[in-house]
């Protein structure tokens, strides 16, 4: 804003998560002319939610079955994740068309049967969505916050039934936006699923869960308020379109497109007093130039991976730690100063087993891997949201003893100096900086 940055602490953004939800409860609790949250309607919603969920779960795989050739036919690694915008409509709209092509076979379930359980059944997946991605990526909370409160609003509109479809066509403007980041190499949480498809559907299928129940009431109320019945030859012919259109674009991506403009994503990371460059492509790499320092070597590269050791070049930020005493425990401060902006900082804290942290400005969670029933320590990581401005301070106490490792790792969304360049005649090179520095406390 006016230029300046504005940062706001984490337990603040919390606070007015907090506010939203009591307010929205509160508004459905005590406000007269509202439909309750009752708690047995609640229970007997969620077999039914489950069952829905369970389907959209396993028909977005349709789309990935079918797309899952064209790597054969064209040679690709992929293809279809190089458009996600394109496959995410296909992992949506195509169950979507399936549910609602066995709605007669749904309504004879013993389950409530008033389409409001719809509505019930949003607001609740946006609470729970709300809770999961509080645990796995805060800066994504926002999607579920903005459902409950347009749902909220949505009640305030009486009998006016274009109105409410007005409201509810708003509900998923932040959830393309974040589909848009994600097309765009952002969106942490989602695009590190990339690599375990049955992960990617299942997050997918959980944040847009809620709006695949706000179109089942619309449509429920189109067919018996406006009389407006769509047959399932109609369903079934728009799904076969959606997928005929999307296999024949991605055909045309992979075999013209794609050899003409290759996507190379390109790291140069150090860790341990070590540096690399890591080359990754859908495809194979080719012909491409490295600047190396002062030297560049050209390489034809027929692997879709490869990585180069590289000297440590300059880094573009400082590292202050500093410890002191704090009653009985020790406090210590790390203050982060870069010269370029940081998309990703990730701090994790090695303990010893049961030495969990006392306090934090940033909240934690145990990622140890539990199934090491041997283990002697735990790892806490620290929960920082992306875009974390290039002045970080991270306030931490702990017990007294000598045995804490911190690793530090920070991220840049390009090649931070001159000492690094890629070159290539064709395509377009993603540029990535990852850093890694352990320090024992």
């Amino acid at each position: 804003m006016f230029g300046k940055e504005i940062i706001i602490p984490e337990n603040l953004i919390l606070v007015f998560i907090l506010i939203i939800i009591f307010i929205s409860i509160f508004i459905r609790l005590f406000l007269p002319n509202l439909q309750r949250l009752r708690l047995g309607l609640t229970l007997k919603t969620i077999p039914y939610l489950l069952f829905l969920f369970s389907l959209f779960f396993v028909f977005s795989f349709i789309p990935f079955l079918i797309f899952l050739p064209i790597d054969f036919l064209t040679g690709t690694k992929g293809i279809y994740y190089n458009f996600q915008i394109l496959y995410f409509f296909n992992i949506f709209f195509v169950p979507q068309m399936i549910i609602f092509t066995l709605y007669d076979f749904l309504n004879k379930l013993p389950f409530p049967k008033h389409n409001y359980l719809y509505i019930f059944g949003s607001v609740m997946m946006s609470f729970i969505n709300l809770v999961i991605f509080l645990i796995l990526d805060i800066s994504l909370v926002y999607i579920f916050l903005w459902v409950l409160i347009v749902i909220t609003l949505s009640n305030f509109t009486g009998k006016n039934i274009f109105l409410k479809f007005i409201l509810y066509i708003l509900t998923p403007l932040p959830l393309i936006k974040i589909l848009f980041d994600l097309s765009l190499g952002n969106a942490d949480i989602l695009r590190t699923s990339f690599n375990i498809p049955v992960l990617q559907h299942f997050i997918f299928c959980l944040a847009t869960f809620p709006f695949l129940l706000l179109l089942m009431r619309i449509r429920l109320i189109t067919r018996y308020k406006y009389r407006i019945f769509l047959s399932k030859f109609i369903y079934l012919f728009i799904m076969t379109g959606i997928i005929i259109f999307s296999i024949v674009f991605f055909i045309i991506l992979s075999v013209k497109v794609f050899p003409e403009e290759p996507v190379i994503y390109a790291t140069y990371k150090t860790e341990n007093n070590k540096g690399s460059l890591s080359l990754k492509s859908d495809i194979l790499i080719g012909r491409i130039k490295i600047k190396k320092g002062n030297n560049m070597e050209n390489y034809n590269l027929k692997e879709y991976n490869e990585e180069f050791l590289l000297p440590v070049f300059d880094k573009p930020y400082k590292i202050l730690l500093n410890k002191k005493k704090y009653g009985l425990n020790d406090f210590y401060s790390l203050k982060i100063n870069s010269q370029l902006d940081v998309e990703y900082i990730k701090i994790c804290l090695t303990v010893p087993y049961s030495y969990n942290p006392l306090e934090s400005n940033y909240s934690y969670i145990n990622i140890t891997d539990i199934s090491d029933k041997q283990t002697e320590e735990e790892i806490y990581e620290f929960k920082i949201p992306r875009n974390p401005g290039n002045d970080f301070d991270l306030d931490l106490f702990l017990i007294p003893i000598d045995k804490y490792k911190l690793s530090v790792e920070i991220d840049y969304p390009r090649f931070t100096g001159d000492s690094i360049e890629i070159i290539k005649n064709e395509g377009h090179i993603l540029r990535f900086s990852k850093f890694t520095e352990e320090f024992n406390l």
